[in-house]
Order: structure tokens, then sequence, then C-alpha cells
């Protein structure tokens, strides 16, 4: 499910070079590259308390999660407005839009 959920959100973003997509990349490239971003998307339905979140976090970079996720519960004492009520790219996107807003 979740690999049909990054398929379809690599769809809709259409290529855009602001967005960097899941890929590998060494510790020490960590601190740039969440430095460069505006937000981590953490869309895993079976992640328990993804690293790459508290990561983020540490960095002072906000998150959006899955309600249902492992993550919801430090998101919701950071980023409350982080927590994404169902795996739509709709809601998603309006979680991203209310992170970015602040």
């Amino acid at each position: 499910a979740d690999r049909a959920l990054a398929r379809e959100l690599g769809a809709a973003i259409g290529g855009d070079p602001q967005i960097l997509g899941p890929r590998a990349a060494l510790w020490s490239e960590m601190p740039e590259l969440y430095g460069r971003a505006a937000l981590l998307l953490a869309p895993s339905r079976t992640g328990s308390l993804d690293k790459n979140v508290l990561e983020a976090h540490a960095c002072g970079l906000p998150a959006v999660v899955l309600a249902e996720s492992g993550a919801a519960e430090h998101v919701a004492h950071v980023d409350p407005e982080g927590i994404c009520a169902h795996a739509t790219p709709e809601d998603l996107a309006t979680a991203i839009e209310r992170l970015l807003a602040l």
C-alpha cells in the first residue's frame, strides 16, 4: 500500500525539481538534505516511530505523518498540524499546506 501511495504521489508531483523523493543518502548528507527541505513527508502506515521523523524534528524541520502511524503521537506534540487523517493525495496536500502556512 505504501508503494502504491508513493507512485500516486510521484505522479501528482510531476517531476517538480523542488521535491526530493525517496532515495538512498549517506549519513553525512543528512544535515544538508534536511536543511534544504521545507518539510518532511512521511506517509508510512507501517512505521512505529520512524527515525526520519525524529531526525527531521531534531533539525527543526516539520513533518507530515498519517494519524495511524506510530509517529503521530510524537508529531502531535511538535507539529500537530502535520497529522494527516487519510492517506489520500488531497488530505496529504492539505496537511502540507497547513504546515507551510505556519
